[in-house]
Order: structure tokens, then sequence, then C-alpha cells
């Protein structure tokens, strides 16, 4: 337990009292003050803060998918006694799973949705495993409560099946990332 900034104190000043912008709040089970310190506590908020750090410091898009990608890094870990996420974005794509051949493109629609209160440069990465190539569009800026249409054209490369995180990173009041998860299959 943190008797110095309690759970509650958090909720309510950030998220309850800040709609405007991207947050999220994730308690860790049995964590205190110094859990992230070198000399004091057990590090085990490392892999996300370092993730978040590289995300938006350095504007990796190889790290955002752990601790905003439904099912990876925050989600997934089981040390979480409680997780809210509000990303202020909405990331929907025209199809989940694709039957593509080796060296086949097809074309998929990623819609995303402004949700920030304020207009946002926004633009999509990826993170692939497996055999695939993605191929979109640049940054595009869209109004308050607008939404945009993507089109990103998958080619195969390789005979087995991949798994794509598509992310879509829009700056305001901070960035802030969407994602959604396609599967391709032979």
């Amino acid at each position: 337990l943190d008797f110095t900034t309690p759970a509650s104190t958090i909720q309510r000043i950030i998220h309850r009292g800040n709609r405007r912008s991207a947050k999220i709040y994730a308690e860790l089970r049995g964590s205190g003050h110094l859990e992230p310190m070198d000399i004091t506590g057990q590090r085990r908020w490392r892999p996300y803060i370092t993730a978040f750090l590289t995300a938006y410091l350095k504007e990796d898009l190889s790290a955002p998918h752990l601790f905003w990608t439904a099912g990876n890094g925050l989600s997934a870990d089981r040390r979480m006694s409680q997780l809210v996420k509000d990303s202020k974005m909405q990331l929907s794509l025209s199809s989940s799973e694709l039957q593509l051949g080796e060296g086949c493109t097809e074309e998929v629609s990623a819609t995303v949705e402004n949700r920030l209160g304020k207009p946002a440069k926004i633009v999509l990465g990826h993170r692939a495993a497996g055999g695939v190539a993605l191929e979109y569009g640049g940054a595009v800026e869209v109004a308050a409560g607008g939404q945009h249409s993507f089109t990103m054209a998958l080619r195969a490369e390789g005979g087995g099946p991949a798994e794509v995180d598509v992310i879509a990173i829009g700056e305001s009041f901070g960035p802030t990332t969407a994602s959604a998860k396609l599967a391709v299959n032979p």
C-alpha cells in the first residue's frame, strides 16, 4: 500500500478530474511508494517506464504496444490489480483476418476516430510478427470528434501466418495511441 500517494487520490485527481487527455492508470498489486526506486524498490515497473519513455521521448513505434495494446504488456500482466485505459482515440480495421498467399497484396482500411477534444495530427504505425509488409500514408490532421480512414496495403512475404498490431498515434495534450490486431494466414 502507498500511504504517501494513495491510489484513490491519483484516480480522483488525474482520471476523474481531467477528462480531456489520454491516460492509463495501472495499479501493481503489493507495491508501495518506492516501488520504482533502484535501491529500495523491486523495479517491477521498469519495462513499462522504459517503453513509455522510448515511445514518447524517442518517438519509437516499437514501444507503445506494451501499454496500449489489448492482450500485451500491462493488459496481460497478472500482477496488476487494476488497469484503466482511455486513449481518447478509437482504431478499427475493415478486417481482423486476411487469407493472403505468398507475394500477394491486399488492402485493408484503418479508421481512426479522434476523441481528444481538439484537432490532432494522427499517423499509423505497426508491429508485425511473421512475413508481412505494410504500406500506408503519412500523418493526417483529424478534427476533434472527427475520423479519418487510412488505406493499408499488406503484402505476404513468406509462407507462414503473421500477426500485425496496427497502431494509431495522435499528438494532442501529449501523445496517445490506439491499436487493433490483424491476423494474416496463407
